[in-house]
């Protein structure tokens, strides 16, 4: 009995022992099951990040299940808010949207400190240790995993913050009229560039953090493992655009005149009186931009300016090396003389100055083609009181006839009132009024499609741009927005520019062809024989004499030696027609006399002008400042008279073509390049 009782007593001791070990167990066990929780809950939250775009990790609370459930679903939730779409990128800026992702993200730091505090605790770690050896190997990668999903979150919170002043500006319209609240402020700024310091820390970091990390041990799927795979490599790319934007940042707040008030010049170019930068500069406006907003222009004549201003232009000529702009009063409606945009743009500034327009910061010139593109976005336009819709397709026909059809420009002055020379330009300016508040009520995926379609323009050079910032224009220079002329430093090529200097909108009936024959000598040299035609058919009425009068210059690398040319005027002339002058009384001016020149009226002696009709008089060129008239004198033709250039690092040959209309006109000119 007493064997057999202490054998009971024993087994109730054991008994006991055996379920204090259990309970003990259970307990590590239990604390087991959280920590791994953990573990998994914060690898599974990292795999979900969308590394390239700074999209966080999530939360927990006080208990580690519901922190892994509800942070995957406040994952969830941010991903479908700040949900990015190819086709429209700026959907991402919705202010309300943002805010919300903000507090999101604001409120996953909280919980993740809180879990990285709970992962730090010694009795998981040691019951990690002593209970699942296998996974206390990994305790160091669920610390990295912790850390990333902070750096996330954090680096979350301040770039929303970024894209909700990008929200405001873009969807607030820096167009509108309505508001002076500033759009973007040096806070703004001081905020958009410290988030970018921090961002490019965070994504340090979590490179840092994630190369503690086997992929291959995550417990997760294979495509799961693929996907970050995949991500990972976007980091350092991400890294290489944010310090491109941080290059950005002052060119940017500078052009947003935030601080100080920014102004540009704006200029029309009329491709009909073809220029060097485009076309005759007929009209003009002042763009103001001020911590975002921008005051509306519009457009006036520039004979307004040019003469009707403080007179500088009056007796002003040309600046040496366009002695060939001879009109006699030089102003900004013939400023646009060289081919190298940066170069016109100076000189027209300096003039605007001169002539009382007050100090810019820059130029801004378009061709109707820029408008015509935006018209392909906003669709056809309406003018009241002309009863004109005006499409991309007519756009350039209707602006030159309400300014070079008579009795279109009488019934434009008579709708719009204004009886002056400038009448001739008020549909143009109502047109323009009207296209501009169209642009302010567009959406912001049209705004977009205007700006794809205006960096194109900028490419054809239908848009060209200067900046007085060396910075800003540092860097059109190096995306080759600047609009200047070739150097030919790395690669051989020529540059042809033209002048129409005929007082005429002839341009848009002449047909320019170049041909160049190019020659490889053994020594590595190339010989040029480059021939431009000059097809001039007056297919319709021409605002202006009928004579084509156009100063071309060939540009060519610097070190090119001229050899020969042909078509252009040598200044030398055959005969010179007389210039009567009225008599007493008389109304308009008699024609000039053709003693001694009517034999050139039905040919010429070179074949370098063809007029296949026969009729090969130049008629007239101008006035006289007695009222006289003023003939072409008709010289004989030859090799380009200039050869000097007017832009350093490049050979240049140039000189004076005259057309008559109906007549074709060839100009050779052939050089040669060593070591081409």
């Amino acid at each position: 009995m007493y064997i057999a009782n202490k054998r009971a007593i024993q087994r109730r001791s054991a008994y006991k022992r055996w379920q204090r070990g259990l309970h003990d167990q259970q307990k590590h066990q239990h604390t087991l099951r959280i920590a791994r929780l953990v573990i998994v809950a914060a690898m599974f939250v990292f795999v979900l990040l969308p590394a390239g775009a700074g999209v966080a990790a999530y939360s927990a609370y006080s208990n580690i299940n519901a922190m892994a459930h509800d942070g995957l679903n406040h994952l969830l939730k941010v991903k479908s808010l700040l949900n990015i779409s190819k086709s429209d990128p700026t959907a991402a800026l919705n202010a309300t949207k943002l805010q919300q992702a903000q507090v999101e993200f604001k409120g996953a730091e909280v919980d993740f400190v809180q879990l990285q505090q709970l992962v730090d605790r010694p009795d998981i770690q040691g019951a990690i240790t002593q209970f699942s050896p296998q996974y206390g190997s990994k305790l160091g990668e669920v610390v990295s995993l912790v850390q990333v999903a902070l750096d996330v979150s954090r680096m979350g919170d301040e770039l929303t913050g970024v894209g909700l002043i990008g929200a405001n500006i873009i969807h607030a319209s820096p167009l509108t009229s309505n508001s002076n609240k500033p759009l973007i402020s040096a806070s703004d700024v001081l905020a958009i560039e410290g988030a970018m310091v921090h961002a490019l820390y965070y994504i340090s970091d979590i490179r840092a953090q994630m190369s503690h990390i086997s992929l291959k041990d995550l417990p997760i799927s294979n495509s799961q493992k693929t996907q970050l795979a995949s991500l990972l490599p976007l980091l350092p790319k991400a890294q290489d655009m944010i310090v491109q934007a941080q290059g950005l940042i002052g060119l940017v707040t500078w052009l947003l005149g935030v601080g100080q008030p920014r102004r540009f010049l704006i200029q029309t170019m009329d491709r009909a009186e073809l220029r060097p930068g485009g076309g005759f500069t007929g009209q003009y406006g002042i763009v103001q931009i001020q911590n975002g907003r921008v005051t509306p222009p519009s457009l006036t004549d520039v004979t307004l300016l040019d003469y009707a201003g403080n007179g500088t232009a009056i007796g002003l000529r040309a600046p040496d090396g366009y002695s060939w702009m001879n009109f006699g009063n030089w102003g900004i409606r013939d400023s646009n003389l060289s081919g190298d945009f940066p170069t016109t743009a100076r000189m027209t500034m300096q003039l605007f100055q001169d002539e009382g327009g007050g100090p810019v910061d820059g130029d801004i010139a378009f061709t109707p083609s820029l408008i015509g593109h935006i018209l392909d976005v906003t669709g056809p336009i309406k003018v009241p009181g002309y009863n004109e819709t005006i499409t991309s397709k007519n756009l350039e026909e209707r602006l030159h006839y309400y300014q070079q059809d008579y009795s279109a420009i009488a019934r434009e002055k008579q709708i719009s009132g204004n009886y002056s020379k400038s009448g001739r330009k008020a549909f143009t300016s109502t047109l323009g009024k009207i296209l501009l508040d169209h642009l302010r009520h567009l959406p912001v995926k049209q705004l977009t499609e205007v700006v794809k379609g205006a960096i194109k323009d900028i490419q054809s050079h239908d848009l060209q741009i200067y900046f007085t910032n060396p910075a800003v224009e540092g860097w059109l220079v190096q995306h080759g927005y600047s609009g200047s002329t070739d150097t030919f430093s790395k690669q051989d090529g020529f540059t042809v520019v033209q002048a129409n200097i005929s007082i005429s909108k002839a341009s848009q009936y002449v047909h320019t062809t170049e041909h160049d024959d190019v020659t490889l000598d053994a020594q590595g040299g190339a010989k040029h024989n480059l021939t431009i035609t000059l097809n001039y058919q007056q297919k319709g009425p021409v605002y202006g004499y009928d004579t084509y009068a156009d100063y071309i210059r060939v540009y060519a690398p610097q070190n090119a030696q001229f050899i020969s040319g042909d078509g252009f005027d040598s200044g030398h002339a055959l005969c010179t027609p007389g210039t009567p002058k009225p008599s007493p009384g008389s109304r308009g001016s008699p024609p000039p006399t053709t003693s001694g020149c009517g034999q050139y009226n039905g040919y010429f002696p070179s074949a370098a002008r063809n007029c296949p009709n026969g009729n090969y008089s130049l008629g007239m060129r101008g006035f006289t400042l007695d009222g006289g008239t003023l003939a072409w004198p008709i010289d004989s033709l030859g090799p380009p008279t200039a050869l000097t250039s007017d832009l350093p690092g490049r050979a240049m040959w140039g000189g004076m073509t005259e057309t008559p209309k109906n007549c074709i006109s060839t100009i050779t000119v052939s050089w040669y390049v060593p070591n081409a």
